[in-house]
């Protein structure tokens, strides 16, 4: 499935009511980690641990993927319904033993081969839309690209968080990149994002709030919103339901078998307007 990178823009709140303050603690096996990144996945909500390793969220009611991350650790996703949280979390982190090996990384050749492959990832990655033109990555250097032509897949990795600025949409993100895979004609990919708004004048603020509606709106996002709140048809969308039956003219199995041998045991043009 082609997910374009901006539809995730907007995450999809189920319930807001009210403001929970979320803390905790990260450490290792034995010390607290300062600097560890932990955030609200597909947000603007986040904040990096203090020399304690302490931290602390204020966020909406709701259900939300809480990240904690740190270089040369296992990354923690953990699912968070924060409407029934009620205690300080602690996290321990365990050192990463598949972390990318300096030999791979070694390998990355800025050449033409990697200049190609990095425009085709930005261009499945981000987009090909008018708004997508508007979104840089500020270091495509952390990617390392690997080819396989005997099966025509193309996979990336990323050394380090992708910082993206989307001047088209107001924001700066950092996304850690999990995985991605081009095979043949499907493209996946997986990671974990947080935003920040870019500074601009007030010209800029009401562009960006334009084209954010714009990107939103049509979106696989704005359509789960819609299913959630049951407003599809009033939004704009159209849902068609199809139902299989079977087809009366349809030949029988044994029919279509010897059809099938007929046509490859010939040797000479099938003339099929013959009966």
């Amino acid at each position: 499935m082609k997910n374009r990178f901006f539809f995730i823009l907007f995450f999809i709140q189920f319930s807001i009511f009210a403001q929970v303050t979320i803390s905790g603690i990260v450490a290792d096996k034995n010390s607290p980690l300062e600097g560890a990144a932990v955030y609200f996945n597909n947000t603007m909500l986040g904040t990096t641990t203090d020399s304690e390793g302490k931290f602390s969220i204020t966020v909406k009611e709701g259900v939300y993927d809480l990240v904690v991350s740190y270089l040369g650790y296992k990354k923690i996703i953990y699912p968070l319904n924060n409407s029934t949280y009620k205690k300080s979390l602690v996290f321990k982190l365990e050192e990463e033993q598949n972390t990318l090996d300096e030999v791979i990384i070694s390998k990355t050749v800025y050449n033409d081969e990697w200049k190609y492959n990095l425009e085709v990832f930005k261009r499945e990655f981000i987009g090909r839309t008018e708004i997508a033109v508007g979104c840089k990555i500020i270091n495509p250097e952390v990617l390392h690209f690997n080819f396989d032509a005997k099966n025509n897949v193309l996979t990336a990795i990323a050394r380090k968080p992708l910082e993206i600025k989307h001047e088209s949409l107001g924001y700066k993100i950092i996304y850690e990149l999990e995985d991605f895979t081009i095979n043949k004609n499907m493209v996946s990919y997986l990671g974990y994002s947080r935003y920040e708004n870019l500074k601009g004048s007030k010209r800029k603020q009401l562009l960006w709030k334009k084209n954010r509606l714009i990107a939103f709106n049509g979106s696989f996002t704005h359509f789960y919103q819609t299913l959630l709140k049951n407003t599809t048809y009033q939004e704009g969308f159209i849902i068609h339901q199809f139902k299989r039956v079977p087809n009366p003219e349809r030949p029988s199995e044994e029919a279509i078998k010897k059809a099938r041998e007929f046509v490859r045991l010939s040797k000479s043009p099938i003339d099929f307007s013959k009966k």
